[in-house]
């Protein structure tokens, strides 16, 4: 038995709790939450296929059979070239998509069945939006910004990671640091749909085999060198370092039996209501000048999903096309429109959706999720668009069927007066205006989709239905 759940047995304040009624019915399939013992454990997994040095790679992670998985962090370290008298470039460290430079996407699968993708535009929006408490948001955020993680001078790797130094950047250019940040450490926490209420943690023990897969993309921190003049120990390295923790809850044998024969009864699958994500990319349209240049961008939505949520984040992609690199418009004016057979069915400007649109709505009897927007200080990094009531993936609570709209198209409209983006050809980096060069921007949008999960409860092979 769980060392854990075994202490609490012998506990007299467990036993007298059992007998107490309570009000929280539906914590397990109706079993009160003081009637069962049950313990958390963390577990460490490396990656069992995938090179730091493969900078475009994918490193491969076995999620291990211990019990009802509970939620997910990878512990994520980039390491690039440190190029003496060159600035780094690190284009908006103090920015909570700047994980995303290194790591394009995260799938979990089953065997060769992908059941749900996270784009690392949506992560932050989605990692946000079940924390509770301001503090919590502050470390989310800060994990997914990142830490240094060499000494000041550059010359040494912080090894154990310290998680100590926020990255920041520096007093004359905030998006540049010579040695700091030449490696840099995050905490990313995977919101799956299925860690964000207990009662839709898989069980693992009784499931097919799951893997994590997480796609890597070359960091701009990794594209430049100046190997003739640099004898630090960090020179000549670029590298993507990833491990995983897993977190679990087990309960009593008893338990476990009542939860075993609610969801995997032979013959009758468990159902579970998820989500899954689609990618696309809006770019350059056209430009007005004027005293304000308003630069259009925009992206046919084929799709035919049932969409609870649209994250959209910004993009400098170099005419070298060496990397891709996550951006904000500092001093724009943003709008969003939604258009269906050339006609408007939602629009707004980026302050309307951050802000009043964004409230929650009181439909889930223990909802604690907050907003899923970004705090002021982040806010220029990306906007969420809510088109379901709840921030949440408990229940069904509306979207647009995009499957019922005549091409459907996003239009984002920048305003902007000298908006300076940072760009680096290889030999080093280069400040370009949005005016010169508007087609050098561009916006990841990515949609929230509904869908559902069947588990065998003979094989305990999932698959999914219903996706539209």
């Amino acid at each position: 038995m769980d060392t854990a759940i075994q202490s609490q047995i012998q506990s007299p304040l467990v036993r007298t709790l059992q007998s107490i009624p309570t009000n929280s019915a539906n914590f397990v399939h109706g079993i009160p939450d003081n009637t069962p013992p049950f313990s958390k454990q963390t577990v460490n997994v490396e990656a069992y296929q995938g090179t730091g040095t493969n900078l475009s790679g994918v490193f491969r992670f076995k999620i291990p059979q211990r019990g009802h998985m509970n939620g997910l962090l990878l512990k994520y370290r980039m390491i690039g070239n440190k190029s003496n008298g060159i600035a780094v470039l690190t284009h908006l460290v103090d920015s909570p998509f700047t994980f995303g430079n290194g790591i394009e996407k995260i799938e979990l699968r089953a065997k060769t069945d992908i059941i749900e993708t996270i784009y690392a535009t949506s992560l932050p929006f989605e990692a946000l939006s079940m924390v509770k408490g301001e503090q919590m948001s502050k470390s989310t955020l800060q994990g997914l910004s990142g830490y240094r993680g060499a000494d000041n001078g550059g010359v040494g790797i912080l090894y154990p990671p310290r998680y100590q130094f926020p990255l920041i950047g520096n007093s004359v250019n905030p998006r540049s640091n010579i040695g700091d940040n030449v490696v840099q450490d995050f905490l990313i926490p995977v919101p799956l749909s299925s860690t964000f209420y207990l009662k839709d943690n898989f069980q693992t023990r009784l499931m097919e085999d799951l893997e994590l897969h997480v796609h890597m993309r070359p960091s701009p921190i990794q594209v430049k060198a100046n190997f003739n003049f640099d004898t630090s120990p960090l020179a000549q390295v670029n590298k993507h370092e990833l491990s995983l923790s897993v977190d679990y809850i087990n309960f009593h044998e008893n338990v476990e039996e009542v939860i075993r024969n609610e969801n995997f009864k032979p013959n009758i699958p468990a159902v579970l209501l998820q989500s899954d994500r689609e990618h696309f990319r809006a770019k350059h349209e056209s430009t007005t000048t004027g005293t304000f240049d308003t630069h259009t961008y925009s992206v046919d939505l084929n799709t035919d999903a049932l969409v609870s949520d649209i994250f959209i984040s910004g993009r400098v992609h170099p005419e070298s096309s060496l990397y891709e690199a996550y951006e904000s418009l500092d001093r724009c004016g943003i709008s969003f429109e939604l258009r269906s057979g050339g006609e408007t069915i939602l629009s707004g400007s980026k302050a309307e959706f951050d802000g009043v649109a964004s409230r929650n709505y009181s439909t889930v009897t223990r909802q604690y999720q907050n907003e899923g927007v970004l705090p002021l200080r982040y806010s220029n990094s990306g906007t969420h668009i809510r088109l379901g009531l709840n921030n949440t993936d408990e229940f069904f609570d509306g979207g647009i069927s995009f499957q019922s709209l005549q091409n459907p198209k996003l239009v984002i409209v920048v305003k902007e007066v000298d908006t300076v983006l940072t760009v680096d050809e290889g030999g080093g980096q280069t400040m370009v205006t949005l005016a010169a060069k508007p087609h050098l921007f561009e916006f990841d949008v990515v949609l929230k989709r509904k869908v559902m999960l069947r588990i065998d409860g003979n094989t305990g092979k999932i698959s999914k239905s219903l996706e539209s």
